[in-house]
């Protein structure tokens, strides 16, 4: 079942196409997570989910991706707000 290699394109080559998400894209993220798996990151957490949202992650669609998701110290009254 393991493979012999992570793919054909290394995280360096990744790094290199991927674009930062802006707020409005993590906070969709952000939402999406929340409403569909209830699960709460943190903003910053979400940056990869909001990467892929968008295509700025610079993975190909027919690829298949993983996101990390990260923290949940996200302030409940803030988290309103920006909900």
């Amino acid at each position: 079942m393991l493979q012999p290699a992570s793919g054909t394109m290394g995280i360096a080559a990744a790094a290199r196409k991927a674009r930062p998400a802006n707020d409005e894209e993590v906070l969709a993220g952000l939402r999406l997570l929340l409403e569909r798996t209830k699960t709460l990151v943190e903003p910053a957490g979400a940056a990869a989910t909001a990467a892929f949202l968008t295509g700025k992650a610079g993975a190909r669609s027919s690829s298949r991706a993983v996101a990390t998701l990260s923290g949940g110290n996200v302030d409940s009254e803030k988290l309103k707000s920006l909900l």
